[in-house]
């Protein structure tokens, strides 16, 4: 299932929220791989490097990259 990532743009301040989001512990783990992954997505990752890092299948990756 290919296809292209939705354009996100975020703030500097959202994009601070994401990267605080990304490294808490006491937050659901759907909260904090969802932060990971937006982050990860201005660095122009794969949806199967993505997976990778935050240890989902590039499938998930990809439907959350879209919704």
């Amino acid at each position: 299932m290919c296809g292209t990532a939705a354009k996100v743009e975020l703030t500097t301040d959202m994009q601070e929220i994401s990267r605080q989001l990304s490294v808490r512990r006491n937050l659901g783990s759907a909260i904090v791989a969802r932060a990971r992954i937006v982050l990860r997505g201005f660095e122009r990752l794969g949806n199967r490097a993505m997976g990778v890092e935050v240890d989902l299948s590039a499938k998930t990756v990809g439907l959350w990259r879209r919704g």
